[in-house]
């Protein structure tokens, strides 16, 4: 970062003669709606919640698909190669007893060959899984986000009303890997081959202990099945706990790290450290919960898996004692045969056992699991309630309060006797029987105190917020609108000049040969840069598709950001832009330049700010008295009369 700044420093012009930094309205208050939390347990709501992420882990018949079948073929030959190589030290037992040295080299060798096998197959099985994990992982995320990023559902689960969801990024990133890697991994591979491995042994087992044998595998079964669900059960509660409040930890941090000048500036690193350490420490009784859970769990896992060893040993006096099935035997005979019963007994314990182990690990993945899924949950909730948003024209949905698009009229958008209040407080009327016209090359202000609902309105003509009560009607698609927010936004992951420029077009990064359009973009890129006085950029970043090596509002002033995100005005050159405070932070000239470029390129542009210098660029203006009430005043014949008198 520091090489950025040395070279900054030999071109950068003095910033103070086009940057003013002011305060922005934040418009009205609009505190997100919390919900209460819920605890996620191990039930019958597991497999629902299952069965509903099911089409996104496996949408179609692809490589999701695919893994998960060659992981149930590499595991049944892991089995089948696994029960030959069960076999070999009853062989072997046979070999040395006999004192056969032509038949010990036999078997050594076979067993050698078994032993590779099983290793090769093991690590198929393995690797198949891990590409499970990746697969199950793509569709996923892939799947969410197309959820997600549709009809505005980010905005208004992290904006407006989170419906009792903490921390959805945690969701689509920490919990999505969390789940899908105990899933292909942890829980699918044995439990894939489980029941054909438990059906294989229980006729081995009966062949030689008979029903008797059987029914004590079986019984000890039972009991690990009943114990286990009473231990899961809490697991998954405090799983699901701990979940949430890493989430809460790691978004303090994150936004100590977006807001270190404003922390610095207020000296408060004691407050800061204070509620760190305390959510930490609420994160820390968590986790003891959570592991406190956990150790009769492990002690139940681990004695269950070691005391089978001991069963299948024990379940031999059957056949030796009881049913006297080898006592014309010789010594070296009877040790084969026990070896391989021995195998065969332990083969059908430690299939329950590994059923169990899977049980353990369902259990964890629990409450992660519908925390994914009560996300979808919602996002399903919201589309069936038809949040207002832009995307329903193309998708042809109906929103209370809008109508169709009538592109042959010459008003842009119309508001027929609006009443909005704030989404998540109805009784909270903002603004009351707003009639209000905006014609093509007509330009509005929308001016107020603090708090009186601009940025609001903004919101309503953007169709982030549903109205009350009224019609609003849009004669443009909202193709043709771009907005300019208080804050300006940069999207991360160090993109290039013309991909900020560009932005919300995709443009691929470090592609600067695609022939003559892309060589006349980039010449009217370097002509918009020139005109808002950031030529600069260029020679800091070494050209407009150079990559960089930091985030562009990391190094950027306040106007800067807003001269730099006025660009994609200039450059997408929409019918309509709708400036919310878009140049608070730069210069009065420097303002009069930025409006005047609009002007020049023919843009309709509608502003919410405080300066009265905005008022000489408009020719309609919305006053706001901030006690639900407005007032529009012709600009141009107010002039008009003014210069006549």
């Amino acid at each position: 970062m520091g090489s950025v700044f040395k070279c900054a420093s030999r071109s950068t012009p003095d910033r103070s003669q086009y940057d003013q930094t002011t305060h922005n309205e934040q418009g009205v208050g609009m505190t997100k709606l919390r919900r209460g939390r819920r605890d996620f347990t191990f039930g019958w709501r597991f497999f629902k919640h299952l069965a509903k992420l099911t089409p996104l882990l496996l949408p179609d018949l692809e490589w999701a698909a695919f893994f998960l079948v060659a992981t149930l073929a590499a595991s049944i030959g892991n089995q089948v190669v696994g029960y030959f190589t069960g076999n070999i030290t009853g062989y072997m037992y046979l070999a040395l007893s006999e004192t056969t040295t032509t038949y010990f080299w036999h078997v050594f060798w076979t067993g050698s060959l078994l032993y590779a096998a099983k290793c090769i197959l093991d690590a198929i099985v393995n690797f198949s899984s891990w590409l499970m994990y990746l697969a199950f992982r793509r569709n996923l995320v892939t799947g969410m986000h197309k959820r997600y990023f549709s009809n505005n559902f980010y905005y208004r689960i992290n904006a407006v009303d989170n419906f009792g969801i903490d921390n959805p990024d945690q969701r689509l990133t920490q919990d999505i890997e969390k789940m899908t890697n105990l899933l292909a991994i942890s829980i699918l591979p044995p439990a894939l081959i489980g029941p054909f491995v438990v059906a294989y042994y229980t006729y081995k087992t009966y062949q030689t202990a008979g029903g008797l044998g059987i029914g004590i595998i079986y019984g000890y079964f039972v009991l690990g099945t009943v114990v286990n669900k009473l231990l899961i059960a809490p697991l998954a509660k405090w799983g699901a706990r701990v979940e949430h409040y890493e989430g809460d930890f790691r978004y303090k941090h994150v936004t100590i790290r977006d807001n270190a000048e404003a922390v610095a500036l207020y000296q408060a690193e004691e407050f800061e450290k204070a509620e760190s350490n305390r959510m930490f420490k609420t994160l820390l009784w968590k986790q003891l919960g959570f592991y406190t859970w956990k150790f009769p769990n492990r002690f139940w896992q681990q004695f269950f898996d070691y005391y089978g060893g001991m069963l299948s040993t024990t379940i031999q006096f059957i056949p030796i004692f009881m049913l006297h099935s080898y006592k014309d035997k010789t010594g070296g005979e009877l040790s084969m045969i026990i070896s391989q019963n021995a195998f065969v007994y332990i083969m059908l314990v430690n299939s329950f056992t590994q059923m169990t182990d899977v049980a353990m690990s369902v259990g964890q993945m629990a409450g992660i699991l519908q925390r994914i899924s009560e996300l979808l949950k919602y996002y399903e909730h919201d589309a069936r309630r038809g949040y207002e948003n832009g995307s329903y024209e193309c998708g042809g949905g109906t929103i209370p309060g809008y109508v169709s698009h009538n592109p042959d009229s010459d008003v842009l958008f119309e508001l027929q006797n609006v009443t909005y209040s704030l989404p998540n407080d109805p009784n909270y009327k903002i603004l009351d029987g707003l009639n209000l016209k905006v014609r093509r090359g007509e330009n509005v202000i929308i001016t107020g105190p603090s708090g009186a609902g601009k940025s609001s309105l903004l919101r309503i003509i953007a169709r982030l917020w549903s109205v009350d009560s009224g019609i609003v009607q849009h004669n443009i698609s909202s193709c043709y609108v771009l907005h300019l927010p208080q804050t300006p936004y940069f999207p991360t992951g160090e993109l290039t000049l013309k991909q900020q420029i560009c932005f919300p077009d995709i443009v691929c990064p470090n592609n600067s040969a695609r022939g003559e359009d892309d060589e006349s973009n980039s010449s009217r890129i370097i002509s918009i840069l020139a005109s808002l006085k950031l030529s600069f950029l260029i020679e800091r970043c070494g050209g407009l598709n150079s990559p960089i090596d930091f985030e562009w509002q990391d190094i950027l002033t306040p106007g800067e950001q807003q001269r730099l995100s006025f660009a994609r005005v200039l450059y997408h050159q929409p019918v309509l832009a709708i400036l919310d405070e878009a140049t608070s932070s730069v210069s009065v000239d420097m303002e009069k330049t930025m409006y005047e470029l609009l002007k020049q390129h023919n843009i309709s542009y509608i502003s919410a700010g405080h300066r009265p210098t905005l008022i000489d660029y408009h020719s309609k203006e919305l006053r706001l008295n901030g006690k639900t009430g407005w007032s529009v005043v012709d600009l141009v014949a107010q002039a008009t009369k003014d210069l006549k008198m």
